[in-house]
């Protein structure tokens, strides 16, 4: 399991859909982090996210969440830029973020750079259509990450124990790569 200070990564998941279940899931199979809790707009996606990943406690509300270690936004990306926001009014202490929109870059969540937090976005090049199957076939996923290097620093490791050997850092740019990898990655 990764480590700070000797004690086992949080995780924090805000937004309990495919993406989230699935990236949740592995992270947790392979003890990368303790998947701490879990928040959705509508509460039984967040209790049905916490069955599939096999752990993780439901939240009614972001302010029921605990400080984590890692927060990981997997929303509608019309939606990351207001739930960084509300994460940067909150009290919560500085941590790692990172979406996993494959269009928008890190700095969708400025509110929290602005409060000290390491901000990374993740983009897995892969259908999130289902996630038990998504989960299985997720080994040899390409993953093109931006962001601080302190966030990136601890996400590209655990990309990588998660079965995406193809993790790597890329510019601000994901629209551009992301088109890239899918167009590589069919042929």
């Amino acid at each position: 399991m990764t480590k700070h200070s000797g004690r086992a990564l949080t995780l924090n998941l805000v937004g309990a859909g495919n993406v989230g279940q699935t990236l949740g899931r592995l992270f947790a199979q392979a003890r990368l982090c303790d998947v701490q809790d879990i928040f959705n707009r509508s509460p039984q996606k967040a209790v049905d996210a916490a069955a599939f990943i096999g752990t993780g406690r439901p939240v009614q509300t972001l302010e029921d969440m605990r400080p984590a270690d890692i927060w990981m936004i997997t929303v509608p990306d019309t939606q990351i830029a207001g739930i960084a926001a509300e994460l940067a009014a909150s009290a919560f202490p500085a941590a790692i973020a990172f979406h996993c929109s494959g269009f928008l870059p890190a700095a969708e969540m400025a509110p929290l750079d602005a409060k000290g937090w390491h901000l990374a976005s993740a983009h897995p090049v892969t259908s999130f259509a289902d996630p038990a199957a998504s989960a299985a076939q997720f080994a040899g996923t390409f993953c093109g990450l931006e962001g601080a290097a302190q966030a990136l620093s601890v996400l590209e490791p655990m990309f990588e124990a998660a079965g995406a050997p193809g993790a790597f850092r890329s510019g601000p740019m994901p629209r551009l790569y992301t088109t890239r990898l899918r167009s590589f990655r069919t042929t």
